[in-house]
């Protein structure tokens, strides 16, 4: 069994979810026993069981290390930000699985066989090393991308002009960024079409009808918490959304992007990581999407140098011990 221990909310998000979930999707058709183990709110649980995942919800992290004492699983997957020291020794102590850490940097790492950290900590430079008795596997080239986008690596095609706009700010949208840049772009340029993608934790649909009511209906197409994003991203000419996995989708594609900052701690991490903004200060949207999309060649060259996602099959051996 392989157990994922991952965590998210409103609040903190739901990118520790989608991530783990696509990596339990592929393991799961392997042939690898999966279970998610989580103390999350309602938003992140139901987002799992609408994927059919298994799942054991605890109330604190003792029901979780009981838990593990009892059932002995090959693999331990922890996924949630700051995993402090003493919540990896208690892992250790509860059970002898192989335990895998991604996003972390903090002392706890030393207690993991695997530590993955595609982004926290890397300065975005890709490399496999090894400490005492863990490796280190860093870099975005360690992504775990979905299928349906790694089929459409470098697939994407430039028209003469744009037509498509793809928003999407992921499961909860905490800074509402919907309705702020999509408000901001209706106004800008008349001739594109918005496809707007909202997630399970969207809390300001209100919000978004009163502000559409005043546009043309053709304009904008809404798609809820749905499940073929990269369909949507396949016809797409430009992409808007916030740091974290789908822009890392949109890379892997090659579909230029601009993400702008949810929170304090997005900003921290990503700070000027390739096309990451933060929108208050983007004054000119429209022009800066232009200028990305006339200038595409030169994007792609930047966006080549980063190996996005091509770390799977290791990925997939430091977590199975299956080549």
């Amino acid at each position: 069994m392989i157990i994922f221990k991952t965590e998210g909310s409103h609040k903190l998000g739901l990118g520790h979810i989608y991530r783990t979930m696509a990596l339990a999707a592929t393991l799961s058709k392997q042939g690898e026993e999966v279970l998610f183990a989580t103390l999350s709110d309602d938003t992140a649980v139901n987002l799992l069981i609408s994927r059919k995942f298994k799942i054991h919800r605890f109330s604190s992290n003792e029901g979780f290390f009981d838990y593990i004492a009892k059932n002995s699983p090959k693999t331990i997957v922890v996924d949630h930000m700051e995993v402090e020291e003493s919540y990896l020794s208690a892992i250790k102590k509860s059970s002898n699985a192989h335990v895998v850490i991604f996003g972390n940097t903090g002392s706890a790492n030393h207690f993991a066989d695997v530590v993955i950290n595609a982004i926290i900590g890397t300065n975005f430079y890709n490399t496999r090393s090894v400490s005492e008795k863990t490796i280190y596997l860093e870099g975005p080239k360690y992504l775990f991308l979905r299928s349906e986008f790694e089929n459409l690596r470098n697939t994407f095609q430039k028209k003469e002009s744009i037509q498509n706009i793809l928003l999407m700010f992921g499961g909860t949208d905490q800074a509402n960024f919907s309705n702020l840049v999509l408000k901001r772009l209706l106004n800008a340029n008349s001739n594109w079409h918005f496809n707007l993608i909202l997630g399970a934790g969207f809390l300001y649909k209100t919000d978004l009808n009163t502000m559409l009511s005043d546009y043309s209906s053709d304009r904008v197409s809404i798609h809820t918490n749905i499940k073929n994003v990269s369909e949507l991203m396949k016809c797409s000419d430009f992409f808007l959304t916030s740091p974290g996995t789908s822009l890392f989708e949109a890379l892997c594609i090659g579909l230029p992007s601009i993400s702008f900052y949810q929170n304090e701690s997005q900003k921290k991490v990503f700070r000027n990581f390739f096309t990451c903004r933060t929108f208050t200060k983007q004054l000119n949207l429209d022009q800066e999407i232009e200028n990305i999309y006339s200038n595409y060649d030169r994007y792609y060259i930047a966006l080549n140098r980063l190996s996005v996602g091509t770390g799977r099959k290791e990925i997939l051996t430091a977590i199975t011990g299956r080549k």
